[in-house]
């Protein structure tokens, strides 16, 4: 959906400021890969874009742009106590701040500066980007466009989303509104049902008041800070009628509640998520909004093999993820082990240990490194004039066949006396 000025005033881009006329303090810096995140959940990546021929200004925009995501969290707070966007913040020296990442578009200045170019292009790099149908964007294109376009938002309610800030256009209007505003598209509102306050022509947006931030037209000089969210709470947001609300957004960060997520690693490996919020060599815990889904993979260092899952909310054999869906305190166990276990065999007596599987046939001392966490079976067979008498060590009993989980490093002694 666009989002149109009331009021066209020339503005030079290197005057972009937050709402309150000054860069928010920004020491971070603007690069070309993701940073580990400090939330957990699906994110909402900030991304500075410029056409294949323009100069990258990122170190002069970064700060306004820092200052908008602060002025929409606050802002969004303020309308909802519960909630506020998750938007991917790292860990910089002055404390958490947007991980603003840098796109640089195929296309030039002029096959952009046409209607609709730059959210297409952004729309189209941007899905090749690592895990697109769990990740929103918030574009900020430096660059030509339309002059009285401030900018255009768009996506599914439970999936891939893109938000557009056009800096060159739309001149007075405030960035963070238009920003929360394409935002709030990209979110999956304004649904396309008859909601109350529907605009007569103008679908994704609503009219009963000015002042509502899914207004179509943003008004020159107006701080996000007079805007509301869904004025109405008829519409998109807290809404108790039958379709969307961005209220249930998998990408707002809950407030009020979070569970935590007990991570425990047994042996050498690394556990991430498919979305931010695990990344751990060692044991670990983060915390989780209600309703957040994630995918744990189990990666095993060197010389080691995953082997399974563990506890109460995984419990899986083998290298598949660990599905999780959160609704209250979770526990999880990823067991790693050795990729292979030496089993050592004595034999007293005349006779020979073998194994299922094959690895060991044993009619005096010997031993072999078999899988880990395979279970064997050692069977002693005597020779003739002899005959098994019992097992000493990790076996017991006077069964000829011994079964082993292989848990650890074993030794076994198969003792035969004559008949």
């Amino acid at each position: 959906m666009k989002r149109f000025c009331v009021l066209l005033l020339a503005v030079a881009l290197g005057a972009v400021l937050s709402e309150d006329g000054l860069a928010a303090p920004w020491c971070g810096t603007v690069g070309d890969t993701d940073r580990p995140a400090v939330q957990a959940g699906n994110p909402i990546r900030v991304v500075y874009a410029h056409a294949a021929d323009a100069p990258n200004r990122s170190a002069e925009v970064a700060p306004a742009i820092a200052a908008d995501v602060e002025a929409i969290v606050s802002w969004w707070s303020r309308e909802d106590s519960s909630r506020v966007p998750r938007f991917d913040l790292a860990g910089v020296p002055c404390g958490a701040q947007p991980d603003i990442r840098r796109l640089q578009l195929p296309q030039g200045q002029a096959e952009l500066s046409t209607s609709g170019n730059p959210y297409a292009a952004s729309r189209d790099a941007l899905l090749t980007w690592p895990l697109p149908t769990r990740t929103k964007y918030l574009v900020y294109y430096d660059g030509p466009s339309e002059r009285n376009l401030c900018g255009r938002g768009g996506g599914s309610a439970t999936g891939f989303g893109v938000a557009v800030v056009f800096l060159a256009a739309c001149g007075g209007a405030t960035t963070a509104s238009t920003a929360a505003h394409e935002l709030v598209h990209a979110l999956g509102a304004v649904p396309q049902a008859a909601v109350p306050g529907a605009c007569p022509g103008n679908p994704g947006h609503v009219c009963d008041s000015t002042g509502d931030l899914m207004y179509p037209y943003a008004q020159a000089g107006i701080p996000i800070a007079s805007l509301v969210l869904d004025a109405g709470r008829n519409d998109y947001y807290g809404h108790a009628q039958t379709w969307w609300d961005v209220q249930d957004s998998a990408w707002l960060h809950r407030l009020d509640v979070s569970y935590p997520l007990d991570l425990q690693l047994t042996g050498a490996g690394r556990v991430t998520s498919d979305v931010p919020g695990v990344d751990c060599a060692r044991s670990c815990r983060t915390d989780w909004s209600p309703g957040s889904t994630a995918s744990l993979t189990a990666t095993p260092a060197d010389g080691f093999r995953f082997v399974r899952w563990q506890g109460k909310d995984c419990a899986t054999w083998g290298d598949s993820p660990c599905e999780l869906t959160v609704s209250g305190p979770m526990q999880a166990v990823a067991l790693f082990a050795p990729e292979r276990f030496r089993v050592a065999i004595a034999v007293s007596g005349k006779g020979r240990v073998t194994s299922e599987p094959y690895g060991i046939s044993c009619p005096r001392r010997c031993s072999a490194g078999l899988e880990s966490y395979e279970p064997v079976a050692l069977t002693a067979r005597p020779a003739k004039g002899w005959k098994f008498r019992r097992w000493s060590g990790a076996c017991r009993g006077t069964k000829p066949t011994c079964d082993l989980p292989l848990n650890r490093a074993a030794q076994a002694r198969a003792l035969f006396v004559r008949r």
